[in-house]
Order: C-alpha cells, then structure tokens, then sequence
C-alpha cells in the first residue's frame, strides 16, 4: 500500500511538473556556479556574452532570500550588460511537486522522455540570452537539496514528509520573498521585473500581481483553467486511456486512483466527508490549492496590467481544451493567449505528430523556439 501510495503521489505531484511512463534516474545537468559572482564577473555564462570595456560579462552566481526562517537557495543568470546598466528580470514561479531551481522534468504524463530535461535552467538560458536577469531557486518541497529526486518514493517523501503543513500561500509568499530579494541588486530595474510561472506557478501569478500593484506584467506558461478535482479527473482519464492504448494494465490504476482523489476532493469542496488525508497530503492542503486553482481565472480577468498565457498542443497534464477556455475567459481583455503547436508541458517540442512513432530523436532537448518568440515579444511590448 505504502509504495502504491509512493507511485500515486508522483503521478499527483508532477502532474504539473511532469510525469513519465517510467522513472528516470538523475542525470548530471546542473550547472556548476559556486565559483561564480555578480559582483566579480566569472567566464561568460548561458547568454554567450564576451566582456568588452566598460561591460560587465554575462554570469551565474548564487542567489538565495531568507523567508519564514527557512533560507532558500538557487541561482541568479545575468546576461553581459553595461556597466551602470539597469536590466529587466524575472522570477520563476515552480510548477507542483518537490521542484528544483533547475526544474528537472523526466517527461510529461503518460510519455517519458528517455533523459532528464533542467526546464528552468533551459528557460532560464533562453531569457538571460534575450537580455534578461533571471533569478530561480529551490522551492520549499526540495528540502533543501539541489536536485529532487525523480523516483516514486523520493518524490512522495520529499513532498509529504518535509512538508506537512504547506500551504499555496507559502509558495505565493516565497515568490514575493525572491522578488524583493532580486531588487536589491542594483543592476536590476525594478519598474520591469515580473513573474513567469509554470504550471501550478502559472496559477499562482494573478494572485502575485493582484497583491503587487508594482508588477508591470505576468507569464503564465501551461496553466491550468479547471480547478485541482476538475483537473485531476481529466489527467486521471487520459492516464487510463494512455495505458490502455500501450498494453499497460499495471499502470491503469494510477489513472483510476487519480479519479477517486478527484472525486474525494469534489466532496471536500462541498463539505461532505473525506479521508484525513487525499493522495497522501492533509485536507488543508487541498483547501488551499483549490481555492488557488478557482481564483486565478477571476483574478487574471480583473487584471489591467498585462498578461500572456501559453500552452502546448502535445501538453498532456494541460489539455488543449483548457487553453480554448483561456482564449474565451480572457478574450477583450488586455491578455494574450497563445498556442505553441508541438509543446509539451516541459516546454519543449516534439516534432513527430503521431504520438505512436514517436522515436528520440523527435523529443526537444530546448526550449521551443516558437515559446521563445511569444517570451520574447510580449516582454519586449509590456515592459
């Protein structure tokens, strides 16, 4: 039952982060930054800069904010600049699940990659190449350690056991941490820094610039629309779909297990009885998260300042579905949405369009370029 529980927890906890059809072991794709330092440029970093005089070369150096009593590690990317220069900047909001700076992702749900993609060092990559700071850190369900483990019963630990009390609210008040820690570096502009959230992170971005009238504008890549039971009830019958299809029937239950929660969670809504604990996690959890999930579409659509919301087409944890109710919710407002036809929810692209010749090959090892552009342009226009 314990190590049932284990595989349920990662199929609930990388839902938004990303799920694989078979766990991967870690691969080395940190980047090493200890000896890195804004105030002492190292070599050039992921934006390729050269120093020249009078400049300031691009660097990786380690950023890190105390909140709550609780200290929080990660990385800040700028890109080669000016000296003297203020510099537009970012904060990476996590997806759910025990997530690290780098954002390591073993695929989505039901398809494994074959190999772990670093999500938030390639966007991070992608961003300081444009021009922006980027800062992004470990969050609270890491426990401290750089880098997650992927395996079932790592991920449910690390979650569940170092986190029993956590509320959406933590990770709302851990971004705004990191966002007031980024500003007080001084090559930083304050009037064009802002969010860019992942998944359950996209959630959690209308609630930031709702409380955080000096945020110019929000990304919100893969978000969700439907509510946590909503949601889970939708991945729950993909799953089961997926592995029928593959000749699976070990990995169904999964699938159904997901539906129960969901169903579970349907009753806690309404205040009927429910298990002390759903997928593992307390009930005050839960209530958090789907309150979470329910305010961001209202809050998005209340906002005046600027936002961008982007899915993928071969996004299987946000169905394409979701991304049609963005477009509708938001549509005369001054919000963006977009469509990124091969995207995955890890942000990269698969370029083979039948999910059943699938070959390696054909699975990104970047950021899609198409993402890039839409990042890219809408920063460009809001900030």
């Amino acid at each position: 039952m314990r190590t049932r529980l284990g595989r349920v927890a990662l199929a609930l906890l990388t839902c938004f982060g990303g799920c694989s059809a078979a766990p991967l072991q870690p691969s080395a794709v940190e980047p090493s930054i200890t000896e890195a330092s804004v105030a002492q440029p190292a070599q050039p970093g992921p934006a390729g800069g050269r120093a020249v005089l009078g400049s300031a070369a691009a660097t990786e150096s380690p950023f890190s904010f105390v909140r709550g009593g609780r200290r929080f590690e990660g990385v800040l990317s700028v890109p080669a600049h000016r000296r003297g220069d203020r510099l537009p900047s970012v904060v990476l909001v996590h997806g759910s699940g025990p997530m690290s700076r780098d954002g390591v992702m073993p695929g989505q749900l039901g398809l494994g990659f074959g190999f772990d993609f670093p999500v938030y060092a390639e966007l991070a990559r992608e961003l300081t190449r444009l021009g922006y700071i980027v800062a992004r850190y470990d969050k609270r369900t890491c426990a401290g350690t750089r880098f997650c483990t992927n395996d079932a019963m790592g991920w449910g630990l690390a979650f569940g056991a170092a986190e029993q009390d956590m509320l959406i609210d933590d990770l709302v008040e851990d971004a705004k941490a990191a966002y007031g820690r980024l500003l007080q570096y001084e090559f930083v502009d304050a009037r064009r820094t802002v969010f860019v959230g992942h998944s359950q992170g996209a959630q959690l971005v209308p609630r930031l610039l709702t409380d955080m009238a000096e945020v110019p504008a929000g990304v919100m890549l893969t978000p969700p629309y439907r509510d946590v039971p909503a949601l889970l009830r939708e991945q729950g019958q993909l799953l089961v779909r997926i592995m029928q299809e593959a000749g699976k029937p070990h990995r169904i239950a999964e699938g159904h297990d997901l539906i129960r929660a969901a169903a579970w969670l349907d009753a806690l809504k309404l205040g009927r009885p429910t298990p002390a604990r759903i997928l593992g996690q307390p009930l005050s959890f839960w209530r958090s998260w789907i309150r979470a999930s329910q305010e961001a579409p209202q809050l998005a659509r209340t906002l005046r300042r600027p936002l961008l919301v982007v899915g993928g087409d071969y996004d299987y944890n946000v169905s394409r579905d979701q991304l049609r109710l963005w477009q509708e919710w938001l549509a005369g407002s001054p919000h963006r949405v977009a469509v990124v036809p091969c995207m995955t929810h890890a942000l990269n692209c698969i370029s083979q369009a039948d999910p059943r010749l699938i070959q390696s090959r054909d699975i990104g090892h970047r950021i899609d370029r198409d993402l890039i552009r839409q990042l890219g342009g809408f920063l460009t226009e809001s900030l």
